[in-house]
């Protein structure tokens, strides 16, 4: 039983590299929450007091936080898999929106908290949190927005 995380940038090709994996390997793929994200169009579209008011950043890394961490869970679940976007590049998302101002210090240090939680090491579940192989995709920054761009 193995998990194979892809990662990296929005519009790198994580989808398309863990779909070509998961056929090689006659795996699934678990791919990252973001057409039933009830919070993610929120996200993109508040205004920046919205955004300050509503706390949209702090319940989108929550949102993703669980949606990824119920990823991890099923992957390990059903054997050999490959996951498009992990938990492991999540901390790194809060950390920008905290850097920004857009998540507060309390908000960070309850997100970390529970992050910590959810990576623990349980003696006796049937699954672990950490990938056996991590793939995390690089290029230019031209190159990522020619392909965000082509993505509409």
């Amino acid at each position: 039983m193995s998990v194979i995380c892809v990662g990296g940038m929005i519009g790198i090709g994580k989808t398309s590299v863990a779909e070509l994996l998961a056929k090689e390997l006659g795996s699934e793929v678990f791919y990252e929450s973001v057409d039933d994200n009830p919070i993610l169009p929120l996200f993109y579209t508040a205004s920046p007091e919205e955004i300050q008011a509503k706390r949209y950043p702090f319940l989108l890394q929550l949102y993703f936080l669980q949606t990824r961490f119920a990823s991890i869970k099923e992957a390990y679940k059903q054997g050999d898999n490959v996951l498009d976007r992990s938990i492991y590049e999540d901390w790194y998302f809060a950390k920008v929106n905290h850097d920004l101002g857009r998540i507060s210090s309390l908000e960070m240090r309850v997100y970390e908290g529970l992050l910590d939680e959810m990576m623990r090491e349980i003696d006796g579940l049937p699954y672990r949190k950490t990938p056996d192989l991590m793939v995390y995709l690089k290029a230019d920054f031209e190159t990522v927005l020619k392909r965000i761009g082509l993505r509409g």
